[in-house]
């Protein structure tokens, strides 16, 4: 999903970045920038089974308009969820009610306690 038009990364660790996505045309008003945080982290198997486990995706917004950062968040979920190639796809489709949005947070498979 990096490869999203308008959306810039930089690494912060193997398993976290931090992104960027900037509306292009349009009034200036409506163009402020969503910046957000993506952490990545192994929630199912043993350390053997990494390549075949479950990994949750938690969003953070940094800074911007909420709204934006939901549509975002959602483009970047749908192309997750086209992924037919990973065995984990279909229980990332089954978890689909779990995402919750809680200060600005939106997790993927379980909820994000309240900071």
């Amino acid at each position: 999903f990096l490869s999203i038009p308008s959306l810039s990364h930089s690494v912060i660790s193997q398993t976290s970045f931090r992104a960027e996505y900037k509306a292009t045309g349009g009034p200036a008003v409506f163009q402020k920038p969503v910046k957000f945080q993506v952490d990545i982290t192994y929630t199912e198997g043993g350390a053997a089974h990494k390549e075949n486990g479950i990994y949750s995706v938690t969003f953070t917004l940094l800074s911007g308009p909420s709204r934006r950062f939901k549509r975002v968040v959602e483009t970047i979920q749908t192309q997750l969820l086209s992924t037919h190639d990973q065995p984990s796809a279909q229980h990332l489709s089954d978890t689909t009610n779990c995402m919750e949005m809680m200060t600005g947070r939106l997790s993927k498979c379980g909820t994000v306690p309240k900071t």
